[in-house]
């Protein structure tokens, strides 16, 4: 619960702050420990798109590096950046749909 609890307070704060996003690590940790049962409750499309909106920024800041050294960016760099915004308010999706299908989300668990 705790988790998710510090991952809508990353979706409230100001997006512009990338650093706000360190609030959601419970939430990521949590969303891979229970990998499994996510797969179960949420289709592989929509779990397909989270993946892609998560992994953007790191995909598309490797192709502006290797670009960058043959050609300008441009205005272009700050484009791994916009999906990153958007990836608290899919972290929050993940974790409530992964307690509305009767996963235990808590930062710690000592039965398990």
């Amino acid at each position: 619960m705790l988790a998710l609890v510090f991952a809508t307070s990353a979706v409230f704060m100001p997006v512009s702050t990338p650093y706000n996003q360190l609030l959601i690590l419970p939430a990521v940790l949590e969303l891979i420990r229970h990998w499994g049962d996510l797969r179960n409750s949420i289709s592989s499309r929509v779990l397909s798109i989270c993946l892609a909106v998560t992994f953007w920024p790191w995909v598309g800041a490797s192709i502006f590096l290797i670009y960058s050294f043959v050609g300008s960016v441009g205005m272009w760099w700050t484009a791994p950046f916009y999906l990153s915004l958007i990836f608290p308010l899919i972290v929050c999706y993940l974790v409530t749909k992964l307690r509305l299908s009767g996963g235990s989300v808590a930062l710690y668990n000592p039965a398990t």
